[in-house]
């Protein structure tokens, strides 16, 4: 109860005197660290990747996989070793099965649109899997 009164005396005083918050810190990526595709970009920032994508699904989707081509197609390959380590391409080829049989067609048919443009614009990337290029069952 004391450090209560005491947090709200602090907040209080703090209004009281014209304390005010700290201003955001605005930040401007290195203009040669942004990629585009289409209306979307993307950037670097802080170890994380800002990406901004809008459109009809299909066009989202697309530049979602032109701007992380790179990273999906890293993605891809760790989940193939997390289901075989001593043969990642059967694992995947397992996975890929099972998405097609018991998930793909459940999801509606605007998730779908978007999936395919996301397999469309990674694969156009240069995206592989396995030595093929990514398609939408991956």
């Amino acid at each position: 109860m004391r450090l209560m009164q005491s947090l709200m005396l602090t907040i209080i005083t703090a209004g009281a005197i014209g304390a005010q918050l700290p201003k955001p810190v605005t930040f401007e990526p290195d203009p040669y660290s942004v990629r585009r595709s289409g209306k979307g970009w993307s950037y670097p920032q802080d170890g994380w990747l800002v990406v901004h994508i809008e459109g009809t699904p299909h066009e989202r989707g697309r530049q979602h996989g032109a701007l992380l081509w790179r990273e999906i197609e890293k993605y891809v390959l760790a989940q193939a070793y997390t289901f075989s380590t001593a043969a990642p391409g059967d694992g995947w080829a397992l996975a890929r099965t099972l998405t097609n049989a018991l998930f793909l067609r459940r999801y509606a048919a605007e998730l779908l649109e978007e999936m395919q443009g996301i397999a469309d614009g990674a694969a156009a990337g240069g995206a592989q899997a396995f030595g093929r290029p990514v398609n939408l069952l991956d």
